[in-house]
């Protein structure tokens, strides 16, 4: 089933982001990440609090590997391969992404992969395309 989107939610998804939502990249000095909570704002705006879903899936068990610091101490750091649907039934937009994420924090680990996920998926929908 084709569905279109209105010219307001197409006028609404290519608004640009507010200029908070966008910070440098944490190791790449050439370009920048989208906060996404302002992915999580702009979805609910163009398509309304509950009209659109995020599903996650696992690939693989979360890894973990014992850094040692400049500074001598060690460091355990998580990362989280995952799989991620976001679906949007009312105008028929389903897509997966697969994405990874590292942290100090297991649960941070999966959250940000999750995170990465969404903020490349809306990108392809055209959200922060300007970015």
């Amino acid at each position: 089933m084709k569905h279109t989107l209105t010219e307001e939610q197409l006028r609404k998804i290519a608004e640009p982001l507010p200029a908070e939502a966008i910070a440098p990249h944490p190791t790449k000095s050439n370009l920048s990440t989208i906060k996404g909570i302002f992915v999580t704002e702009r979805l609910n705006q163009v398509f309304g609090v509950g009209e659109w879903s995020v599903k996650t899936e696992l690939l693989a068990p979360i890894s973990s590997i014992v850094r040692t610091t400049g500074s001598g101490r060690e460091r355990t750091e998580y990362t989280s391969l995952s799989k991620t649907i976001l679906e949007i039934p009312s105008v028929g937009i389903y897509y997966e992404c697969i994405a990874s994420s590292t942290n100090d924090d297991m649960g941070d680990a999966a959250k940000g992969a999750t995170t990465d996920a969404i903020t490349k998926i809306a990108s392809w929908i055209g959200i922060g395309i300007d970015v």
